[in-house]
């Protein structure tokens, strides 16, 4: 073997190895796990806190390209360093392996790699520097990825084509590819290496490699997304079966003092007893929110009963609509303002009873999603009984306005940002506890307790 095809074999195994340690760096940086057990066991502190420590230097500001900033505008683009150099690697590799050593007329072909290199050991210097003078902790994968990264530079240089003196021979390269061991050496005619068809295909494989190792980060995040998302669900069920725990959460919550207008819309029980109801659940919703939809079905039919009619809800209204709720950045729900007004003009012209009847035709579970459409004026004023001209005059009103901005004002206050929104006697109930009816039965049986002392 002679000395050009030992430096253009050795380059092409240790890109090789820089792109396997590159590929587990990056799969411990973006899952968490490198997958090995014997990787993460290198580069692991002891129980002393001694030691390497990869994962926190993957956890550094600077393992991103550019290195994260505190003050810096939220979404900035960052790069994991990992995968940067997997990128490095396996480009440098595919090349060497596909093109090599070109001849010495075209070994200009050569200064791409090395022009590549160079680039490469500038970050590998400056890494370097951050991990030994910036960073407490350093990685032994990532120190050695920086020195593969400055031998193989060293074979680079090593393998740039020289002139052949008068007289010399050299082993033709397709010899050699064709795995040929002892050619009969010949004058230098093959003087065109590598051909335009061969230079074309070692790119195109460069570009396929590249996108590969792409895709393969794209994986390495869906899968850290997928166990996020798990992890999220267990935590979400876990939090919403210990009812003991959510109970206390509303206990401990800030009280706050809801104004409630001698013309809310309230609903009580025929049974509830109108000079003694120690329960008000304020709901803040919006007809066009399919979880508000829901809600109101269960707050009606499953959690009031549980009350024994000692309850009444009370209704504000917060239409995640920008068309009347200055207080969201984007509209979530079209035609949420004006169901609203459609809803207030129903109150304001037939009372409360006349609110509540758009209110269930809004959320009528056994309609479409999105219920009666709010611009049907004729056939809301025919349900209502009431005239379909003074019912679009209500709608268009200053007084529907401003009822609609007074309840957007007090959710302010209460620091509401999304529907529903229900307080409890003042006290804000968790969003994963608003449907869990082992809450609701528990938090009755504490406040009939608590309305029994005296």
């Amino acid at each position: 073997m002679s000395r050009a095809v030992f430096l253009r074999v050795m380059s092409v195994l240790l890109c090789a190895a820089g792109a396997f340690v590159s590929y587990k760096l990056l799969a411990l940086h973006v899952t968490g796990s490198s997958g090995s057990a014997w990787f993460e066991a290198v580069c692991k502190p002891g129980e002393s806190g001694a030691g390497p420590d990869c994962a926190a230097v993957l956890a550094s500001p600077h393992s991103y390209f550019p290195p994260k900033r505190p003050d810096e505008a939220p979404g900035t683009p960052h790069v994991p360093v990992a995968f940067l150099g997997l990128i490095y690697f396996a480009a440098l590799g595919v090349w060497l392996a596909g093109v090599g050593r070109p001849s010495y007329r075209r070994r200009w072909f050569h200064l791409l790699p090395l022009a590549w290199i160079l680039c490469g050991l500038m970050f590998s210097f400056r890494f370097t520097y951050v991990m030994f003078t910036v960073l407490d902790e350093w990685c032994p994968w990532c120190l050695l990825t920086h020195v593969l990264n400055l031998v193989i530079a060293v074979f680079v240089i090593a393998l740039w084509p020289r002139a052949l003196r008068r007289g010399q021979a050299e082993f033709a390269e397709d010899a050699v590819d064709e795995g040929v061991a002892h050619a009969a050496p010949r004058p230098a005619v093959h003087d065109s290496y590598p051909s335009w068809t061969r230079l074309l295909t070692t790119i195109g494989v460069v570009v396929v490699v590249l996108y590969g190792a792409y895709g393969q980060s794209g994986l390495l995040a869906v899968r850290k997304s997928n166990a996020t998302l798990h992890q999220c669900l267990a935590a979400v069920s876990r939090i919403k079966g210990d009812t003991a725990k959510l109970v206390r959460n509303w206990q401990l919550a800030e009280k706050h003092e809801i104004p409630v207008r001698a013309d809310d819309p309230v609903r009580t029980s025929s049974s509830a007893d109108q000079n003694h109801i120690p329960v008000e659940i304020v709901i803040f919703s919006d007809f066009k929110c399919p979880s508000c939809r829901r809600v109101a079905s269960i707050l009606e039919n499953e959690i009031k009963p549980l009350f024994g009619g000692q309850v009444r809800i009370v209704f504000k209204h917060y239409p995640l609509d920008r068309e009347c709720n200055p207080r969201v950045s984007r509209t979530m729900h079209t035609e949420a303002c004006a169901a609203a007004r459609m809803a207030e003009a129903a109150r304001l012209e037939g009372g409360n009873n006349a609110f509540w009847k758009v209110h269930d035709l809004f959320f009528d579970p056994n309609r479409e999603p999105g219920g009666t459409k709010p611009s049907n004026v004729e056939k809301i004023a025919e349900t209502l009984n009431i005239d379909a001209d003074r019912l679009r005059k209500a709608v268009d009103s200053q007084e529907v306005t401003r009822r609609i901005l007074d309840d957007i004002t007090v959710a302010r206050a209460c620091d509401v940002v999304g529907t529903p929104a229900i307080y409890v006697s003042g006290k804000r109930v968790d969003p994963l506890a608003v449907t869990e009816i082992a809450f609701w039965r528990r938090l009755a049986k504490l406040l009939r307790k608590e309305a029994q002392k005296p």
